[in-house]
């Protein structure tokens, strides 16, 4: 193949994938959704013998189903029950250890505000030696305890992997050894799980 044909090639197939990719990921989102009451909705003797029609209202019943239980969720009783639930959960042993780490996952990103909100700014530090600057996420003071022991004012820094910023590494950094940065988290953040090829926002 000539290299103007490959070209054109490449060209066509960079101005396609974004959309491809994302056609995919909404067809993967609508079946698993389909899926949670798919078995529930083709059950009704009263529905017409129709595929599409059985998607369309499993989906509609689905979203339903989790505005719903939202709405349970934000009062008192339906949080104190919802709890229970989970301390039951918790309490069956092959079961609880799975939970318990899925839990873990998606409070990371959402118990009660988004991941984002859970760091206070954004920094740089010499890690993992001197020399080499990592983007970190101050997540608190270090406290009385550690600044004693080390002898001067620290900050708790994490320090995202890429492209997952949900793990890392927690350092503990003397405050006058960090560089701050004048950056969004966000924007630190679409940076990271990016691996750099997004830029920074300000």
């Amino acid at each position: 193949m000539s290299k103007p044909l490959k070209n054109y090639l490449i060209v066509g197939l960079i101005a396609i994938l974004p959309l491809w990719i994302t056609y995919f990921i909404i067809l993967a989102v609508f079946n698993v959704v389909v899926s949670l009451a798919r078995p529930f909705i083709g059950a009704l003797p009263f529905l017409p013998d129709s595929p599409l029609m059985v998607n369309v209202i499993s989906f509609v019943g689905t979203i339903l189903f989790l505005f719903g239980l939202g709405v349970f969720m934000t009062n008192v009783v339906g949080r104190k029950i919802f709890l229970m639930f989970e301390a039951s959960l918790q309490r069956i042993p092959v079961l609880s250890g799975i939970y318990t780490s899925i839990r873990k996952l998606i409070n990371v990103f959402y118990d009660e505000g988004p991941m984002t909100k859970r760091f206070e700014r954004v920094v740089l530090v010499e890690f993992p030696r001197k020399g080499v600057f990592s983007f970190g996420f101050v997540t608190s003071e270090g406290g009385p305890t550690l600044a004693k022991r080390i002898g001067k004012d620290v900050l708790t820094v994490f320090i995202p992997t890429t492209p997952n910023p949900t793990s890392g590494f927690l350092i503990v950094v003397p405050k006058d050894e960090v560089v701050a940065m004048d950056i969004s988290v966000d924007g630190a953040v679409k940076m990271v799980i990016s691996g750099g090829v997004i830029p920074l926002e300000a």
